[in-house]
């Protein structure tokens, strides 16, 4: 599998993407400032590679995220994505 993601690339946080957040960070706007890097898991079926990025969202770093997680936070439908998460979200803001 290539790399789908660049070193600089700026993305769009979706309403799923927002787990990642910590309480006061309201940015929904992230930036890739490393990778791609090549990460290796090994059990006893073998070994696997898998992309990881570090990203900047507001201000708060993030190491390591798989590509395939990127693709779930920046990709509204998403087809492995709860559904209703925006319900959950907008009701979360209001407590603040």
């Amino acid at each position: 599998m290539e790399a789908s993601y660049k070193k600089g690339e700026l993305f769009y946080l979706n309403e799923f993407g927002t787990v990642l957040l910590e309480d006061d960070n309201t940015a929904r706007v992230g930036i890739i400032i490393a990778g791609p890097s090549n990460y290796l898991v090994e059990d006893d079926k073998g070994h696997f590679f898998y992309w990881v990025y570090d990203v900047m969202i507001g201000n708060q770093l993030i190491k390591d995220i798989p590509q395939e997680f990127m693709d779930r936070i920046t990709n509204e439908q998403h087809e492995e994505n709860p559904q209703g998460m925006e319900n959950l979200s907008q009701r979360s803001r209001r407590n603040r």
